[in-house]
């Protein structure tokens, strides 16, 4: 190809990129996305992000990247014009904007810019499976947004907190119904570990901002609460300082004690989750795909991390110790379970920088599972600030696809896997 040619193909491509990069505004869509095939388990990968900072969806809760139900992501953004809420299609890696706030002191440094314009987290977002709208909390504000995506309208949930805490991690309730989240007061925010204390409230309130309610207070909580899918009634709260607030002997005692709790909203009895393990603390966890399963993940007492599947009344059926695990050679990992059948997936304990699928059918009451890998990931923990550089897989609501987030050369893109055809090859 000569020379004019190759110049004129190149205009042509810029011209074609540029097409398909409008200016940010709601409503506007474009593509992005790029496909390959992961080189381990040899899967159809979409990378749906290649620009921006950071891309990032929800990192809690079960479901809830998946508005309506459907093959859409609900994730965070942050482009040249400010942080954006973002849909992408799963289908055809298809991007539409829905919420701009637009960027403000502009500055050389492209990561100093994100973090002074920093407005939402993928731990603060939450969509439902029963319609289009999402919740996000604004980042260390008391101000919750209720986003319409059908037509982009944006209001207030709540105006700020009446109180003036801190709201964090929202997530609808089973039915689709209310908005739960913790908020907490803002004079304890980055002073926990002086005070000893961080008094949370895990409330409720209705989407159009009427009857809201505590449904629970503890006098030392985490931002987490677990809706059961099945049952609007059953939550699983999570308080108690962390483990990584002690040391030595004292932490040893504190993984001892349960930090995790089933909460009956109904009568205000919370049961606590107890692993098999003597250490009972639980780092992160979700419902199976009809509430009547917990999976979940800890660090074991003697050494390494555990992968758990307990009964809703607490009975152990399942619990595996991954003897060769460390947080300087896994990092920080993460589990999901699976909404269209019994699986595990889980992000590195299994296999360090992997994404992998965890069988545990027929691997008795404490047995090493069959691994099978979904995708690399292999993400640079210190290329972002908070959880921005953890993969958090999710599997949309119908099994087909898992997204998980990659962390590389200090930017965050979203990655969706089809892993129907592993699917079918388990049956």
């Amino acid at each position: 190809m000569t020379l004019p040619r190759i110049l004129l193909c190149t205009l042509f491509l810029s011209l074609l990129v540029a097409a398909e990069t409008p200016q940010l505004r709601a409503g506007a869509s474009w593509n992005e996305s790029r496909n390959y095939r992961d080189p381990v388990s040899g899967l159809e990968v979409k990378q749906i992000t290649t620009q921006g900072i950071y891309n990032q969806g929800p990192t809690v809760h079960m479901n809830t990247a998946f508005p309506g139900g459907g093959h859409d992501v609900l994730f965070a953004g942050f482009r040249d014009a400010g942080s954006v809420l973002m849909t992408g299609d799963l289908d055809t890696g298809r991007l539409t904007a829905h919420y701009v706030i637009p960027a403000t002191r502009q500055d050389s440094d492209e990561k100093k810019r994100m973090l002074r314009n920093l407005q939402f987290q993928g731990i603060h977002l939450a969509a439902s499976p029963h319609h289009r709208k999402v919740v996000a909390a604004r980042q260390g504000s008391g101000e919750l947004l209720l986003l319409d995506l059908d037509d982009n309208t944006v209001r207030p949930l709540t105006a700020g907190d009446p109180e003036g805490r801190i709201v964090e991690t929202p997530v609808f309730s089973a039915d689709g119904r209310n908005v739960v989240y913790c908020s907490y007061a803002a004079e304890l925010r980055g002073k926990e570990r002086e005070l000893a204390q961080r008094p949370m409230f895990y409330q409720s309130v209705a989407l159009d901002g009427s009857d809201r309610k505590t449904l629970y207070f503890n006098a030392w909580g985490q931002s987490h609460i677990f809706p059961n899918p099945a049952k609007p009634e059953l939550w699983i709260v999570k308080y108690g300082r962390p483990e990584f607030y002690f040391k030595g002997e004292e932490r040893k005692q504190a993984q001892r004690q349960p930090d995790v709790f089933v909460l009956n909203a109904a009568t205000g009895v919370t049961t606590p989750i107890l692993p098999r393990n003597p250490y009972k603390r639980i780092a992160h966890l979700s419902w199976n795909r009809d509430g009547t399963r917990i999976v979940y993940h800890g660090q074991a007492e003697s050494g390494g991390n555990f992968i758990g599947v307990m009964e809703q009344d607490g009975k152990v059926i399942w619990e595996h110790i991954f003897p060769e695990w460390s947080f300087e050679r896994n990092g920080s990992n993460h589990i999901c379970g699976d909404p269209a059948g019994e699986f595990i997936f889980d992000d590195g304990i299994a296999v360090p920088g992997q994404i992998s699928l965890l069988d545990y059918r027929n691997a008795g009451p404490s047995g090493a599972p069959a691994i099978h890998p979904v995708a690399r990931w292999e993400n640079d923990w210190r290329g972002l600030p908070f959880q921005l550089s953890h993969p958090h897989p999710a599997v949309s609501p119908d099994g087909k696809y898992l997204v998980f987030y990659g962390c590389k050369e200090g930017k965050t893109n979203l990655y969706a896997v089809d892993i129907a055809p592993l699917r079918e090859k388990l049956k």
